[in-house]
């Protein structure tokens, strides 16, 4: 046990000595490595777009389906049905499939303009340099998107008899998301609002 314990010891001090001169590694800080993320912000930006329109077709699939069981209860008149869920499933659905259009029509009538580049930002009143900003607020860009589109799936979950307290929620998302998709509308807009500069 002993001869095992000193062979532990010894590869521990040789595996040290031979990593003591791997010190040329250049520091890496925050502003490094958002720059660097930031060149997958197109492929998040499609893969959300994607994931969306995937949900969308699968909220149209089950609103349908839905409507189906909605008429055949109906016409039985066998249970007490509502036609809520499937009038939800297939609004959050095709919402969902035409993200795009949706986007920028909800932009235009929020903010006036569908332009959601950071580019505009006052970089001169930041601490940041220009492209850390502009990784910066395309994060916020990406974060956004994925809360609008996360508020539309929770407002299909309004849908059943115990999401009531979803609808607030889902709310909550798009809205938010639609503002932090839009940040440079939503910082001049509460520039203006308040009187900050």
């Amino acid at each position: 046990m002993r001869n095992f314990e000193y062979e532990a010891v010894i590869t521990i001090v040789v595996l040290s000595l031979l990593l003591a001169g791997c010190t040329n590694v250049q520091t890496v800080n925050a502003q490094t490595m958002l720059v660097t993320f930031s060149s997958n912000y197109p492929a998040l930006w499609r893969l959300t777009s994607a994931a969306a329109y995937i949900f969308g077709v699968g909220f149209m699939m089950r609103g349908i389906y839905t409507f189906r069981q909605y008429g055949q209860g109906m016409s039985m008149m066998s249970q007490q049905s509502s036609i809520k869920a499937p009038v939800i499933y297939v609004f959050v659905g095709a919402a969902l499939m035409y993200l795009p259009t949706m986007k920028s029509s909800l932009l235009v009538s929020s903010f006036g303009t569908a332009q959601q580049s950071p580019l505009a930002y006052n970089i001169q009143s930041s601490l940041l340099d220009a492209q850390s900003m502009y990784a910066l607020l395309g994060f916020v860009q990406i974060v956004g998107l994925i809360a609008f589109v996360r508020g539309w799936v929770m407002l299909s979950n309004s849908a059943s008899p115990s999401g009531q307290s979803q609808f607030g929620k889902a709310l909550t998302h798009i809205i938010g998301g639609l503002f932090a998709i839009n940040i440079q509308g939503t910082i001049n807009m509460l520039e203006f609002t308040f009187g900050i500069s």
